[in-house]
């Protein structure tokens, strides 16, 4: 089976605000890759929600029992995707942070 790749809005931070904003459309989606090329210090943790509409039931994701986080310079790859929206928490307010989301789907 082919397979295509997505690019999903970016995630960012604005004002003095400790959480990005939250990319939904998820549904299907077998991989997830975060970038970030920024040289900042902080670490961002990575968040996630079973719900596709919600703006506070939002939980950390673990793998192995510790946090999955990211730092400056890495791609994140989180496969699979049993969630359906992502967003990242930061260690300290992190305005002008981008980081670019692309998923990977299954060719219809």
């Amino acid at each position: 089976m082919s397979q295509n790749v997505k690019d999903f809005t970016d995630l960012t931070f604005t004002g003095t605000s400790t959480v990005s904003n939250a990319i939904a459309g998820m549904d299907d989606c077998e991989g997830l890759s975060i970038y970030w090329s920024s040289s900042t210090g902080t670490t961002m943790t990575v968040q996630i929600s079973l719900d596709p509409t919600s703006t506070s039931a939002f939980g950390l994701l673990q793998s192995a029992g510790s946090d999955v986080t990211i730092t400056a310079g890495e791609t994140l790859v989180i496969s699979p995707c049993p969630f359906r929206q992502v967003r990242l928490l930061a260690t300290a307010a992190s305005t002008g942070s981008l980081f670019r989301v692309a998923g990977q789907f299954p060719s219809i």
